[in-house]
């Protein structure tokens, strides 16, 4: 059973520690949560839409992050272990996004997911908004 009072307080103790801008969220996931975070604690949101349109600039710039080793998580063996086995979807339009490499593996990369999207973010809020195919 997950308590999402529990989760709400979390994020927003940790919202205020790093003072976090905005947060990223998916709909049809985290409406109801990241409604209820700016309405009581007011921690900005906004929506992202889960297409590979929307996914594909700050996932390129997530991928040469990678390759030149600028990703920097503390050892995280979570985010270690989710990095390990992110792959890529791609269209004919060179669009990725990342992907679990195999449905009902039991693999997660939500928290890659997360740092892709928190890139979207950094790119707007340094007005260059990012350009979306």
């Amino acid at each position: 059973e997950v308590d999402f009072t529990r989760i709400e307080e979390d994020v927003a103790a940790e919202a205020a520690i790093f003072a976090v801008q905005e947060l990223r969220y998916d709909r049809a996931y985290a409406a109801n949560l990241t409604q209820n975070l700016e309405l009581k604690y007011g921690v900005k949101r906004a929506e992202f839409p889960q297409t590979i349109m929307h996914y594909t600039l700050p996932s390129k710039l997530f991928e040469r992050l990678i390759k030149r080793r600028a990703i920097r998580h503390q050892g995280n063996p979570i985010l270690t272990w989710q990095i390990g086995h992110v792959a890529l979807k791609s269209d004919n339009n060179e669009n990725i996004r990342p992907v679990k490499p195999e449905p009902h593996s039991g693999k997660s990369i939500d928290g890659i997911l997360g740092m892709v999207m928190s890139l979207y973010g950094v790119y707007a809020a340094q007005n260059m908004t990012p350009r979306v195919y």
